[in-house]
Order: C-alpha cells, then sequence, then structure tokens
C-alpha cells in the first residue's frame, strides 16, 4: 500500500494545511496533531475547526481512501493545562468530534501506542526508538484493518 504520512516535526493543525492538501494518490493517510497544539495554546475551538477542514480535504481528495487521525500520544510532563486552561484530553475530544461523521476516518487515541513510561521518550513528549517501535507495532494492525474494508 502507498502510505501518506503527513506529519511534520513541530507542525501545529493550521488553518492552512486544509488548502493545501496535494493531489497525491495514496492508499491510506495518516495525520498526528494536537500535542504541539495544546502547548503552544492554540484555543481547542481553533483545533477543531482546522481538523475538521483538513480532515474533510482529506476525505474529498480521495474518495473512499482511509484517513487515520492519530490523537496525541502521552505527554510526560507537569504541564496538564495550557495557557487557555484546556488539557490534552480537550484536543483529543475534539479530533474526535472533527471526524465523527466523516467517512473512512479512524481515529487513535494515541495513548494506546506509546505507553506513558518515561523508557519510551527522549524527553517526555517526543518517542525514542523504544517508543518509535512501540507506536509502529500498534499502528500497522490498526493501518492493514483500515486498507481491508
Amino acid at each position: 500500500a502507498d502510505v501518506w504520512n503527513m506529519g511534520i516535526g513541530g507542525a501545529r493543525m493550521e488553518a492552512f494545511l486544509s488548502s493545501t492538501v496535494p493531489d497525491y494518490a495514496y492508499d491510506i493517510c495518516t495525520i498526528a496533531y494536537g500535542v504541539n497544539d495544546f502547548n503552544s495554546s492554540m484555543p481547542v475551538a481553533q483545533y477543531l475547526a482546522n481538523a475538521k477542514a483538513l480532515l474533510g480535504a482529506l476525505v474529498d481528495r480521495r474518495p473512499g481512501k482511509p484517513v487515520i487521525a492519530i490523537a496525541p500520544i502521552p505527554f510526560l510532563s507537569d504541564k496538564t493545562v495550557n495557557a487557555n486552561g484546556e488539557t490534552l484530553d480537550d484536543f483529543r475530544a475534539a479530533l474526535a468530534v472533527a471526524a465523527a461523521h466523516l467517512p473512512n476516518v479512524t481515529v487513535i487515541d494515541g495513548r494506546t501506542l506509546v505507553p506513558a513510561e518515561s523508557g519510551m521518550f527522549v524527553d517526555g513528549c517526543h518517542p525514542n526508538a523504544a517508543g518509535a517501535r512501540a507506536y509502529a507495532a500498534g499502528l500497522l494492525p490498526i493501518m492493514q484493518s483500515c486498507l481491508k474494508r
């Protein structure tokens, strides 16, 4: 299968993303946003609007092709709320709402992919090799299942 990972390190769920979806013939697309949005205090309402627009654009670009939206993995920090008083769980919930009525979009809770253990992270935010292996091992069967639909 031809996989398109739309991830960009340090990126946020910005409004412009929905207007820049390339005409690429992928079989499955994965996106993972939320930690940088939380950490930079993007309002959850803006994140939700941007997520709806991006997911809608991805569905429209390649009708019938699966899109996997990965909600934030664990963030091992003492920061439990951002400057807006919002939590990572608020961002996780917003992504689920954004995808709720879109065909072929599967939302994965990133906490199911990487255990919330310091030995899985370089810095409490970015997975190390063990964390990346756990992420891949958890994501692969989900991707395979989505491709069979």
